[in-house]
């Protein structure tokens, strides 16, 4: 989980930067290419927790070993070896 947040939060990064570098390179728009970088990290920051559909109050849920989850232990153990017809 927290490495998909450190990934979001590098792609808004990215995201902002693009937006910001063209505005700031003229000195007399450098103001306003930081507060777009500004708004667009911010309405990053702010959006994502809204439109998603995960439940960011839930607490969290207890790893499974693969012996409770049985669809990882029938993938893992290969089924008998059918004799031929």
């Amino acid at each position: 989980m927290s490495t998909f947040v450190i990934a979001a939060a590098v792609m808004a990064a990215i995201a902002a930067a693009v937006v910001a570098f063209p505005l700031m390179r003229d000195r007399k728009s450098r103001a306003i290419g930081a507060l777009a970088a500004i708004l667009v990290a911010g309405a990053a920051a702010g959006l994502y927790p809204l439109w998603s559909n995960w439940d960011w109050n839930a607490p969290p849920r207890e790893k499974e070993s693969s012996a409770q989850a049985p669809d990882v232990v029938a993938i893992a153990v290969p089924p008998a070896a059918v004799p031929d017809a």
